[in-house]
């Protein structure tokens, strides 16, 4: 039997069914697209955190390694060289959440000795967090080891290392939080202490675990006052970094890494 020639055409239901299905299969696709397009340059920035945090975490090993104390450690001079996690005069606005301070000899300028101080700590300026590096040379009026060894590290004298007063301090950028954990020995069931100081252990660690939490320039930028005090506040309360990590606002948490470290010391075996 022959078709009419009307038969071969599609009719209006049709029509207006198969580009109802076009319409919806391309909003599908733009809303894919669109998701895609978000998720690849956030990949990247948490690929570049990572990569910048542990390149920042292998400097800190390395002059951690080196951390010394003296020799005899009964003598009148034993707390002349010091290992201090969490130093008691160090306060709140360097305490995110931990700080670490150390002498080892690869001071820059050695007319002086070889002795420089050494340290790590994050800083909020301007709801910007960072981790600072704290170094002083034996020749500089701040070198206070030696002349007043109970006095050498306090919150006064970082204020000369944090951003804004004095660039040298600045280390890597949109760091804000910074945990410890120190262990006397080897022994892997050891329970890890989270501060510690050489004038009572007499000792250094022999191993000291660095987490850090570290957020995307696009999370930086959305630290409002507000945000920034919810941030400042889980870091303060958490004692670890999987902890302060789980309590972020969303907003941060999906643009933050945790990135985590183990250093040997040469010394403290």
């Amino acid at each position: 039997m022959l078709r009419s020639p009307d038969s071969r055409a599609f009719t209006l239901l049709e029509m207006l069914t198969a580009t109802a299905i076009t319409m919806v299969f391309m909003a599908l696709l733009a809303a894919i697209s669109g998701h895609v397009s978000r998720l690849i340059p956030m990949e990247v920035d948490k690929t570049q955190q990572r990569s910048g945090a542990r390149a920042a975490l292998n400097f800190i090993e390395k002059e951690m390694r080196q951390a010394v104390l003296s020799r005899d450690a009964s003598s009148s001079t034993a707390n002349s060289l010091q290992f201090l996690i969490n130093p008691p005069k160090v306060g709140a606005p360097y305490s995110f959440h931990d700080s670490v301070f150390w002498q080892a000899p690869i001071a820059s300028t050695t007319n002086s000795g070889d002795f420089a101080e050494v340290g790590y700590f994050v800083a909020w300026k301007n709801n910007l967090p960072c981790l600072c590096r704290f170094f002083v040379n034996p020749d500089s009026p701040n070198y206070l080891i030696y002349r007043d060894p109970d006095n050498w590290i306090t919150s006064d004298l970082l204020n000369g290392f944090a951003p804004g007063t004095n660039f040298e301090g600045l280390f890597l950028e949109n760091v804000i939080g910074f945990w410890m954990e120190a262990y006397a020995s080897g022994n892997p069931t050891e329970t890890p202490l989270t501060s510690w100081d050489s004038r009572s252990t007499k000792k250094l660690p022999a191993r000291v675990d660095i987490s850090l939490i570290v957020i995307g320039p696009a999370a930086a930028k959305r630290l409002t006052d507000e945000l920034t005090t919810t941030v400042r506040q889980a870091v303060a309360a958490a004692s670890t970094a999987q902890n302060c990590f789980s309590n972020l606002p969303q907003s941060i948490r999906s643009n933050a890494s945790i990135v985590k470290f183990s250093v040997i010391l040469e010394n403290g075996q």
